[in-house]
């Protein structure tokens, strides 16, 4: 489960980084705050899903 995870984020991570800075090279000071403000709340959001795969496990005591 976290394996798929870390999966995603390494195909993800480059493109993330690619636009990234593409961006600052060709946009604003106001773009790219917007842009990084975006895909660090894509990150937070993402984070959450990986941690809740883990809580459906049942614990036996």
């Amino acid at each position: 489960m976290i394996n798929d995870y870390v999966t995603k984020l390494i195909w993800v991570l480059p493109a993330i980084f690619d636009s990234i800075i593409v961006i600052m090279y060709t946009c604003e000071f106001s773009c790219r705050i917007t842009v990084c403000s975006f895909y660090l709340l894509l990150i937070v959001l993402c984070i959450p899903d990986a941690n809740s795969e883990y809580e459906e496990i049942p614990h036996t005591e």
